[in-house]
């Protein structure tokens, strides 16, 4: 894997037992949905993915150092992709611990800055990506997931395995340029959002955990940081090449006064 490295001490070790796990009391429950349920004790979470035939729950310490599976041996393409989706959301626990945040978007490399494509499901983020690059040749960074942190004062977007069924990712670590959220619309045009609706409207794009109300606290206080730091625009369009018009000259001209 490109992301494979040799480090003397991991921050966090996963373990997959092909076993069937010992039962345990739920304990108690934070999230309950159709994908998933998570449980807390004293001393960890444990995870029940519902929606995961092979992967039969999760059990996490709670400083994130280490991680049980117990799981069927995947046999095919759709089973390893449950694992690798599974050990996702204990990595993103561990990363936000540390500092760093997911958000759902799509992202390219433009102006040696990483820029990010945010918006619901069905608002185009990878149509406008794949825009620019035929437009203008900008490199594609991650099709569907972006980590961001804080390093050296500046807000930096580093590369992660995790990217939809896109197959587009690396393993580079790039400057933040900025946020577009996108909206649909049958015009090509920027809207102005307060600074209070940008920070939520970020926080609403994050995958981070947010099973608790400290772990919320987190998320919108790093949204607030991204804010704060880094501009963050709101992109009404439609998925014409013309789209991309608007926000391209709207970077342009940031750029030119940096």
């Amino acid at each position: 894997t490109p992301f494979f490295c040799e480090e003397k001490e991991a921050d966090q070790i996963i373990e997959v037992k092909a076993t069937v796990p010992v039962n345990k009391p739920n304990g108690n429950v934070l999230i309950r949905n159709k994908e998933m349920s998570i449980c807390e004790w004293d001393e960890g979470y444990l995870v029940l993915f519902h929606q995961m035939k092979n992967v039969l729950e999760g059990y996490m310490t709670k400083d994130g150092s280490y991680v049980r599976i117990h799981a069927l041996m995947p046999q095919n393409k759709e089973e390893k992709d449950n694992l690798f989706h599974a050990i996702r959301l204990f990595y993103l626990y561990l990363a936000q611990k540390r500092g760093f945040y997911a958000i759902h978007s799509a992202s390219i490399l433009y102006r040696n800055r990483a820029w990010l494509f945010s918006g619901h499901s069905g608002m185009g983020k990878s149509t406008h990506t794949a825009l620019w690059h035929e437009l203008f040749h900008t490199p594609y960074l991650n099709g569907d997931l972006n980590l961001i942190g804080a390093e050296d004062g500046e807000l930096k977007v580093y590369g992660m395995p995790w990217c939809g069924t896109s197959g587009i990712y690396t393993t580079n670590t790039q400057k933040l340029g900025g946020i577009v959220l996108l909206g649909r619309d049958n015009s090509d045009h920027l809207e102005t959002l307060g600074e209070a609706e940008k920070i939520v409207r970020v926080m609403q794009r994050m995958i981070s955990p947010a099973w608790t109300g400290e772990q919320m606290e987190r998320n919108l206080d790093f949204a607030g940081k991204i804010v704060e730091n880094s501009p963050v625009y709101y992109l009404k369009c439609t998925k014409n090449p013309s789209a991309v018009q608007p926000i391209k000259e709207q970077i342009d001209q940031m750029e030119a006064k940096r």
